[in-house]
C-alpha cells in the first residue's frame, strides 16, 4: 500500500469509530429537536453536562445552545449509531470542544449521551 493509499484510507474513516459515526450538528429541526427532547429535557443528563445553575430548560434556550454549538466551538459533532447511510444514522449524543480565551491556552470538553443509550454500572456489557 502506498503512502497515498494509506492516507486516503485513514481519511475515509475519519469520522467513524468501530461502533459510532460522528457528523456535524446541523441547523435543522431534527437536530434541534433531538438535543432538546433527548438531552436538555432530562434533568440528570442536563445537570451532569452543564456547569451552570440547574434549572428546567425550554426550547428557546436549547435552540440558542445549538446555535452556539454550531458557530463557536473548535469541534461539535452529533454522535450516532451507524445506519445504512449517514442519513439513516441514529443520534445518541454529542461531543463539543469549546475554546476558552486564547491567552488561557485551554478548552472545555463536553460529552452528553442520551440516557437510553447509557450503560448502567449494574448491567454487563456483552
Amino acid at each position: 500500500m502506498t503512502d497515498m493509499d494509506s492516507m486516503t484510507s485513514a481519511l475515509a474513516g475519519a469520522f467513524r469509530s468501530e461502533r459510532l459515526v460522528y457528523r456535524a450538528i446541523e441547523d435543522n429541526e431534527a437536530d434541534k429537536s433531538f438535543l432538546f427532547t433527548q438531552l436538555q429535557l432530562d434533568p440528570v443528563a442536563s445537570a451532569l453536562s452543564d456547569p451552570s445553575i440547574h434549572r428546567p430548560s425550554n426550547r428557546k434556550e436549547s435552540d440558542q445552545r445549538v446555535d452556539a454549538l454550531i458557530k463557536n466551538p473548535l469541534l461539535s459533532v452529533i454522535i450516532c449509531l451507524p445506519g445504512d447511510s449517514l442519513n439513516d444514522s441514529l443520534p445518541i449524543g454529542y461531543v463539543s470542544i469549546k475554546e476558552l480565551p486564547m491567552y488561557q491556552r485551554r478548552a472545555t470538553l463536553g460529552i452528553q449521551i442520551a440516557p437510553t443509550y447509557q450503560v448502567s454500572r449494574n448491567s454487563s456489557l456483552e
